[in-house]
């Protein structure tokens, strides 16, 4: 798919597993904003996309259609109407909820009076899908910008990419390039100089997590983490890459505990993109990047690159 990505009007979604495991991805996006003058809002009104809850089948399809419908008509009526989500599950929820509503008049309805109580006039308009980005597509857009605020030199680090289920195996048509070879996290490693491992034989696997999976297969759900990264680690990498705060959680937080369920020494360093870039442009490691949250330290590479 050839997409149309606009250049500002974004309306900054923010995550609650972020938010709550690893502020630092937030804060790194607000500051690779702010570097390359994008024009967003970060609304302090908005809501969760209820991803997590619609996930575990304690959210109806409803509760999370009328919170996405509240979120669009807050974006739209600060004239941002443009989603740039840091999560991929609200990347792949708020889309799920635009077709919804779009796909049945009854739900777009009940929708609608709902948030008529409260005030909010949503229209059907509001409701697109194609207005959802991902941050990273958004710092896609603006590669050839973000060269011209590199300051950390990265040249000679492999870095390895993990792009996640939820944004580009639900909705395969709404993705950069070709879902089955994507490269959107590998081009933006580099163009901060660093060496992209652009395929490695788990690539497209998944982390493991699947909400449910992490408590009710857990054997399954860690052979598949475990099985991701000694790919990644056998390919040298330093880094892994990621978009999405579960899939950092299940390989970050996990590490000690794969490292003795499997008798492997890990250690791969786990870092959100736009983590990556707020450190190439020069972010503060900890006031901005929050590296302390990080269960694999971070700090090798920090030394390796002279940032402190």
């Amino acid at each position: 798919m050839n997409k149309k990505i606009p250049h500002n009007g974004f309306y900054l979604f923010k995550s609650c597993l972020i938010g709550l495991e690893y502020p630092g991805a937030e804060n790194s996006t607000r500051f690779v904003f702010d570097k390359l003058g994008i024009d967003y809002y970060d609304d302090p009104r908005q809501s969760c996309c209820t991803g997590m809850g619609m996930n575990l089948d304690v959210v109806t399809p409803l509760i999370t259609s009328v919170l996405a419908a509240r979120n669009f008509t807050l974006a739209n009526q600060a004239n941002h109407p443009y989603f740039a989500t840091i999560c991929s599950t609200c990347y792949g929820v708020n889309k799920e909820a635009c077709e919804w509503t779009n796909k049945d008049p009854k739900l777009f309805t009940q929708v609608k009076n709902i948030l008529s109580r409260a005030g909010l006039d949503v229209k059907r308009d509001y409701l697109n899908a194609e207005h959802v980005f991902h941050a990273a597509e958004v710092f896609y857009q603006w590669k050839d910008a973000i060269k011209d605020h590199v300051v950390i030199d990265f040249g000679g680090i492999r870095i390895a990419t993990h792009h996640g289920c939820h944004f580009y195996k639900i909705f395969p048509e709404y993705v950069v390039g070709d879902p089955e070879y994507i490269q959107v996290l590998d081009e933006l490693v580099r163009v901060i100089g660093a060496e992209s491992i652009s395929w490695y034989s788990e690539k497209n696997y998944c982390c493991g997590s699947g909400f449910r999976h992490r408590w009710i297969s857990r054997d399954l759900s860690r052979a598949a983490a475990y099985d991701k990264l000694i790919s990644v680690k056998r390919e040298g990498a330093e880094i892994l890459i990621n978009m999405c705060p579960m899939c950092a959680f299940q390989f970050d937080r996990y590490d000690t505990l794969l490292e003795k369920l499997f008798a492997t020494k890990l250690g791969i360093i786990h870092l959100n993109i736009a983590q990556l870039l707020a450190l190439s442009m020069g972010a503060d490691p900890y006031k901005v990047v929050g590296v302390q949250t990080h269960s694999v330290k971070v700090e090798p590479l920090l030394k390796k690159l002279k940032i402190i």
